[in-house]
């Protein structure tokens, strides 16, 4: 007999042995199926460390590296970049398409991921970084909750918040002020500490004049993040990104946009607007624009009538799943469905409208939000005999799209993953699961918008104006929150203030 002692928090000790016990009951050697426990202080305790740690190998602080992380870099954004890589918690913002997911990319892979963290506010924006929502890292369900039953429901994730050091947020206009809250005292709480989330190094980006917090009840609106008593102290330096990359070559939509961004429907974006009312007519007949809507079941109702409506045979893509960790996987595999934006079940005929859901090659086009059409399915010469679909993009290449594998890392270490052919069904999606994406061809009713910014949103989708078609065009919908206006005024007050201080400094 041998004994054990362990220094891990009771719940997680707990959670621990009961994988221990089930482990002992499989055919499977059981340590190869554990996963470490962790201390009170994030390590794996000393008795335990015959257990194969997670600790993952990190070397973005090599001047080789960080190079390779910063080459292609605005000035603006290796600004931001260096603070962050100082310690520093900062908040950056920007309009759509100026940058904000590629530069969060960045600071993701220049951190080390034994203690940093990339989360965002929804299951679709935390598809986009890589990373899990910040509901499933902090184990905080909602801002309603108590201050004891936060506490006791972050004690279950009590390994995450001891291990993490840094804390990255996206999309950080859809979580509400009292939610931010609530995280800033059970981090402090946690952690032990009077400082601003415990003393978690926080890197937040988002754009609060796009989606704003989720309301059941639309009489008492939630608060913006930047309402949270702890926002001040919790991001003391702030940036906004200027220069946009997703339009660069459409000036006249650049322009139109940002006017919609803060409200304005003067008669120039009335007349622009219009103006694409006629457009996609010249778009080859096999390939229709996305409709972007408000409503989800009004997504679904669209894409199932269209792929009915189509003759042929259908093709069927099941994805699969693997789970590396004798977790809960019903919460497992709520995570892989938050982080692969491919359904789990695709089905495909010929002439079918899709949409790659991830970034697969660059140099062809397959990237996140290129558009195509099903023009046949390809099968594998290998003993599987595997069918893939070959898709012709707007492009005008033809692929044959491989499945790709989506991986739900924690800590830096891979728990559990999913296989799947990154399209989905494309005549139409909703304006929420298109926030953060580039697409060729795009429809947009403006008469069915309910929300500040939600406008905005989709149109800024398209690339050029030619790819856009606006219908039901309404000016009255063209909105943007009076709060969120009233932040970016100060903000970019105080932003001119510190460069006219700066300029002094150096004269």
């Amino acid at each position: 007999m041998q004994m054990l002692f362990s220094n891990a928090h009771p719940e997680e000790l707990i959670d621990f042995l009961q994988e221990l016990i089930a482990a002992y009951k499989g055919s499977t050697p059981p340590r190869k199926r554990l996963r470490p426990l962790v201390d009170a202080d994030g390590n794996v305790p000393s008795p335990l460390k015959r257990l194969k740690s997670a600790k993952v190998e990190h070397a973005a602080h090599s001047p080789n590296t960080l190079e390779k992380l910063t080459r292609d870099l605005s000035d603006e954004q290796m600004a931001i970049f260096q603070m962050v890589q100082q310690g520093k918690s900062v908040f950056f913002t920007g309009g759509a398409g100026t940058g904000k997911s590629f530069l969060f990319k960045r600071l993701v892979r220049s951190l080390d991921p034994n203690t940093s963290v990339a989360t965002a506010s929804t299951g679709a924006a935390s598809h986009n970084i890589g990373g899990v929502t910040l509901h499933s890292f902090s184990g905080i369900l909602s801002g309603d909750m108590t201050f004891a039953q936060a506490v006791k429901a972050a004690k279950r994730k009590i390994g995450n918040w001891k291990r993490c050091k840094t804390l990255l947020i996206d999309e950080v206009s859809m979580i509400d002020g009292e939610y931010l809250d609530l995280l800033d005292a059970v981090a402090r709480s946690v952690k032990n500490s009077t400082q601003p989330f415990g003393g978690l190094q926080v890197i937040i980006c988002g754009d609060f004049l796009q989606l704003p917090p989720v309301c059941k009840n639309r009489d008492v609106p939630k608060k913006f993040a930047f309402e949270a008593e702890c926002w001040p102290k919790l991001v003391p330096h702030c940036f906004e990104l200027r220069r946009i990359y997703r339009q660069k070559d459409d000036h006249q939509l650049i322009r139109v946009l940002r006017l919609i961004r803060v409200g304005v429907c003067n008669e120039e974006v009335q007349k622009v607007l219009r103006s694409t009312q006629t457009n996609n007519k010249s778009i080859a007949s096999d390939l229709k624009p996305t409709e972007l809507c408000t409503h989800v079941a009004e997504v679904e109702d669209k894409n199932e009538k269209f792929l009915t409506d189509l003759s042929g045979e259908e093709v069927a893509f099941t994805a699969l799943d693997n789970y590396y960790t004798e977790g809960d996987r019903a919460a497992l595999t709520s995570q892989l469905d938050h982080l692969c934006p491919a359904p789990t079940a695709l089905v495909l005929k010929l002439g079918a409208q899709v949409m790659m859901c991830r970034n697969v090659d660059f140099k062809a086009g397959l990237v996140n939000g290129a558009r195509g059409v099903v023009v046949g399915f390809n099968t594998t010469a290998d003993r599987f005999g595997v069918r893939l679909p070959i898709v012709r993009f707007a492009s005008g290449a033809e692929k044959v799209v491989h499945s790709e594998t989506w991986a739900h890392k924690v800590f830096g270490r891979e728990v559990a993953a999913r296989t799947q052919v990154p399209l989905r069904l494309s005549w139409a999606i909703s304006v929420h699961k298109s926030q953060g994406m580039t697409i060729d061809l795009v429809n947009v009713n403006i008469s069915k918008v309910f929300e500040f910014g939600q406008a905005y949103v989709a149109l800024s989708r398209a690339r050029t104006l030619e790819g856009l078609k606006v219908t039901g065009f309404t000016a009255a919908n063209i909105r943007a929150n009076p709060k969120a206006l009233q932040f970016y005024k100060k903000l970019r007050q105080a932003t001119k203030l510190a460069e006219t201080q700066k300029e002094n400094v150096n004269k």
